[in-house]
């Protein structure tokens, strides 16, 4: 199924199961094509082409965690699209592609500041939970070249 629809299918999973859902590239099956699946059973299966994780509803990293992250978001390398917080990696070749953040598959940010940045090594710190949502806002949406 197109990225779209897994990652709509993979938060209604996970509300619905209460298990935490990832979006995976389907092994095999060609370009732009994906699946969901359990997180416990990617990471079983050491499935590594990570796209996106969606945890049950309610279910969040501590508070200590995103009050750092709201410390950092000054920061040029701190995303935030659609309610949800990634950090932008170094762009270094040597570092392998399945070990960059979303194995490496390329993104074009374009902050509300103007910059428009592509990188290869996009990580997800998981959707911002409600309240905080005012202070780590929108800042930046996903393009297409």
């Amino acid at each position: 199924m197109k990225y779209e629809d897994a990652q709509q299918k993979a938060a209604n999973e996970a509300k619905e199961l209460g298990v935490p859902m990832a979006v995976v590239a389907a092994q095999g099956k060609g370009v732009d094509n994906y699946e969901t699946v359990a997180l416990s059973t990617a990471m079983e299966q050491q499935t590594y082409i990570w796209c996106r994780y969606y945890p049950p509803q309610g279910i969040h990293a501590p508070e200590s965690f995103w009050k750092r992250l709201i410390t950092l978001r000054d920061n040029s390398d701190h995303v935030v699209v659609n309610g949800t917080h990634y950090t932008i990696g170094p762009e270094d070749s040597s570092i392998r592609r399945q070990w960059r953040g979303f194995h490496g598959d390329r993104y074009v940010i374009k902050f509300r500041d103007g910059r428009t940045v592509t990188s290869t090594n996009l990580w997800c710190q998981g959707t911002i939970p409600l309240q905080y949502r005012d202070e780590l806002p929108d800042n930046a949406e996903f393009v297409k070249e």
